[in-house]
């Protein structure tokens, strides 16, 4: 993947994030949520990018049910950023997914 494509990539998966945390929690949890992901887990959003899939089992451990739809939503608006179809299917890793995108992006 470029560079541009690389950057393009990472802004695409931070805004996912913000927009998947404020359709699915609200905007006033967005900001709070950052901070938890920083402070806990040492995640800035810088590092979003290259950690999704250790975010994806936070949300899933502490949120249950709801992390688990939230980051299905944050891999749905990042597939429809990079206009690339999602062909879902429950029983596949969400990580999967990203992998998925990369090499797709990589071959654009």
């Amino acid at each position: 993947m470029s560079t541009a494509a690389r950057k393009d990539f990472n802004d695409w998966v931070v805004e996912s994030v913000d927009e998947a945390i404020r359709d699915v929690l609200g905007p006033e949890i967005t900001d709070k949520l950052w901070n938890h992901f920083q402070g806990l887990l040492g995640i800035t959003r810088e590092e979003i990018p290259y950690r999704l899939p250790s975010l994806f089992q936070y949300l899933n451990a502490t949120l249950g049910i709801g992390g688990a739809t939230l980051s299905l939503v944050i891999v749905k608006k990042l597939y429809a950023k990079a206009k690339v179809p999602l062909n879902y299917a429950p029983s596949r890793p969400l990580a999967e997914y990203i992998d998925e995108l990369k090499q797709i992006l990589a071959t654009k």
